[in-house]
C-alpha cells in the first residue's frame, strides 16, 4: 500500500507495478480477519463498495495459524509513509485481495459478484495510475464467471470495456481486455466472431510479453481452425519462444 501510495503520489506506474508483483506472495499470508481490518482501516467510508466488500471478506475463511498483522493506526510513527487520505488505487488493491481469496477458497458465486461491483467502481474513474490494477480486476471478473460457466453473461461488458480502454489509451488495459475477449470467443466456440475481432484491433505495442504470448497462442487457434497451418504454427513457435523460461510450465503445454 506504501508502494501504491507513493506511485500515485509522483504518478510512476513502476512503484504500482512492483506492489502488484508482490501480490502473490501476500496472499498467502493474509485471510478473512486481515482482510476485514485492512478494509475497515483503510477504505474510506464514503465508498459506495465499503460494505458489501466487508460483508464478502467475512466469508473468507479466518486462518488460526495467522496472528493479527495489521498496525493499530494510533501506533504509526511519523515515517510511515502510508497516507492519512487513501487513494481510490488503494481501495481497488484491497478488493482485488478480497476476490482472489473467495477465488481461493472455491467461493466463485460471491468472487463473480465482488469482482462485478469492482469494475462497476472503475469505471468511474480515468486515471492511469489505475491503469495497472484495473486490469488485474478484469481478470478476475472474467476468471470467477469462467468458473461459473457464464462467459456469456460478460462479453459485452468485455467489449464496452475494451472500447474505453482504447479511448483513454490505456495499453495494458486494452491488452488484457482484448485477450480475455478472445478465450471468452473460443471458450464458447465462436471462432467467427474472434477471426472478426482479431481483424478490427491490433495488439498494443507497449504491454507487456505474457499478454502478448496469451494473444499469440489464441490468435494461432483461430488460425488452426481456419486452416491457416503456416501462420498458426509460425506464432505458435513465437509464442514458445517468448514464453518466460522456468516457469509458466501450463501455457507452454498449451501451446
Amino acid at each position: 500500500m506504501s508502494l501504491i501510495e507513493s506511485g500515485v503520489r509522483l504518478s510512476q506506474l513502476r512503484l504500482i507495478n512492483r506492489a502488484i508483483r508482490q501480490t502473490t506472495k501476500i496472499r498467502k499470508g493474509i485471510d478473512g480477519s486481515f482482510l476485514y481490518q485492512a478494509i475497515t482501516q483503510f477504505v474510506p467510508d464514503a465508498s459506495q463498495n465499503k460494505e458489501s466488500f466487508l460483508e464478502y471478506a467475512s466469508k473468507v475463511p479466518i486462518d488460526s495459524n495467522l496472528g493479527d498483522t495489521l498496525e493499530n493506526p494510533e501506533e504509526k510513527t511519523d515515517s510511515d509513509p502510508i497516507s492519512e487520505v487513501f487513494s481510490i488505487e488503494t481501495e481497488v488493491y484491497l478488493s482485488i485481495l478480497v476476490i482472489t481469496s473467495l477465488l481461493k477458497h472455491n467461493m466463485d458465486e460471491e468472487a463473480a459478484l465482488a469482482s462485478t461491483l469492482l469494475v462497476q467502481r472503475i469505471k468511474l474513474f480515468n486515471r492511469r495510475t489505475l491503469d495497472p490494477l484495473s486490469s488485474k480486476a478484469y481478470f478476475y471478473f472474467s476468471i470467477s464467471y469462467e468458473r461459473l460457466g457464464l462467459l456469456s453473461n460478460i462479453r459485452s461488458t468485455l467489449l464496452s470495456l475494451h472500447r474505453t480502454a482504447c479511448v483513454h489509451h490505456d495499453e495494458m488495459g486494452s491488452a488484457v481486455l482484448l485477450n480475455l475477449l478472445l478465450r471468452n470467443f473460443l471458450s464458447c466456440n465462436l471462432i467467427g466472431q474472434a477471426s472478426k475481432l482479431i481483424s478490427k484491433t491490433s495488439f498494443p505495442e507497449n504491454a507487456s510479453n505474457p499478454q502478448f504470448c496469451r494473444y499469440l497462442l489464441y490468435v494461432a487457434r483461430v488460425q488452426a481452425v481456419q486452416m491457416d497451418y503456416s501462420d498458426a504454427f509460425a506464432r505458435l513457435n513465437q509464442a514458445q519462444r517468448k514464453a518466460p523460461q522456468g516457469y509458466a510450465l501450463g501455457f507452454i503445454s498449451s501451446v
